[in-house]
């Protein structure tokens, strides 16, 4: 436990404010009994291990930067090559209903283009035929 108190007190040390200066002490092992005598050999093995784990955290997140690296790679394949013919699109028009339509295409088609070109004035006053089957 001593361990992980002394591993936090290094990460907060990035906090402005908390200093590399650590107080410590131990309580027991009677009740109510505590010391303040932590020997220097107990401090250098808490940096020890402390460094050692520094070392392996910034291995591990190397390799997971690569890792992520290498994936997000794999995930940026050109377009055309994932791409998929498009599909028809399911409706529920009848077969009467998608010939009118397919009529009345090509009118869409020329007032779309005259839109386009600048024409849509023209288009305003074009007289609507009914029935017609162009």
């Amino acid at each position: 436990m001593v361990a992980y108190a002394a591993f936090a007190k290094k990460r907060a040390e990035v906090a402005p404010g908390v200093g590399a200066d650590t107080d410590m002490f131990l309580i027991g092992p009677t009740l109510g009994s505590y010391t303040t005598a932590i020997n220097a050999a107990l401090r250098g093995k808490l940096a020890d291990v402390y460094e050692t784990i520094l070392k392996k955290e910034k291995k591990e997140h190397d390799r997971a930067k690569l890792e992520m690296s290498s994936y997000v790679k794999k995930l940026q394949v050109p377009q055309r090559q994932t791409r998929q013919p498009p599909r028809k699109a399911r409706t529920n028009l009848t077969p009467a209903r998608e010939s009118a339509i397919g009529r009345a295409r090509p009118i869409f088609d020329e007032c779309y283009q005259s839109i386009l070109a600048g024409g849509y004035k023209s288009l305003l006053r074009r007289p609507i035929r009914k029935g017609s089957s162009e």
